[in-house]
């Protein structure tokens, strides 16, 4: 009751009472609640550890892998860390054929946010394969088409200049000239266009 009439302090006060009374145990609906109260009034460390006790206690419980990724979004909003895509990794990997049509807007939108997290770290390989994942799921999504497109084009023109090779020195015996290696003179960008991460 309290939960739902968004009085999340109350809610989560009554459910840490049942855990006292329960010697700390609580059944996996509570700890559902008890994070989303947490999480709800911006205690996101707090929610953190009931989510993780949630999924330690319930391996199935498919919510608690989701809420673990959503929080550690809210801690870290670039995954300095890592441990966003991790967690999305892993609760995707929890999916089984119906779910993955079920939830297939939270897939997207995790994609989209790999990509950007990826973009950011300049892995612009992983950038471009998260986003060719999004495409998957949304086929006509023509601004993510463009955006994988001009990541692709970035990473053969990189690539390409990469095998380029170098001339030889010269009979005089004068110090070779290599290729030029910044971004202007190779009439390239250094960063592609970017996104706002499915946000």
């Amino acid at each position: 009751m309290y939960f739902d009439g968004k009085n999340y302090e109350q809610a989560y006060g009554i459910i840490e009472m049942k855990r006292k009374k329960q010697m700390g145990k609580l059944n996996s609906v509570d700890l559902f609640y008890a994070g989303r109260c947490l999480a709800n009034i911006k205690r996101q460390k707090e929610a953190l550890t009931i989510f993780n006790e949630l999924v330690t206690q319930d391996t199935n419980y498919l919510s608690g892998y989701y809420l673990i990724a959503t929080t550690w979004a809210s801690l870290d909003p670039t995954d300095s860390s890592g441990n966003v895509t991790k967690a999305f990794d892993r609760w995707m990997g929890k999916l089984d054929s119906a779910q993955r049509v079920r939830f297939i807007q939270d897939r997207e939108n995790a994609y989209r946010n790999m990509a950007y997290y990826a973009q950011k770290k300049k892995d612009y390989e992983k950038a471009s394969y998260y986003y060719g994942k999004v495409i998957e799921l949304v086929p006509d999504d023509q601004a993510t088409i463009d955006v994988k497109k001009r990541f692709d084009d970035y990473l053969a023109k990189v690539k390409a200049k990469a095998n380029k090779p170098k001339p030889a020195a010269t009979a005089t015996g004068a110090a070779a000239t290599t290729p030029a290696t910044d971004a202007s003179a190779a009439g390239t960008s250094t960063t592609p266009a970017t996104t706002n991460g499915g946000n």
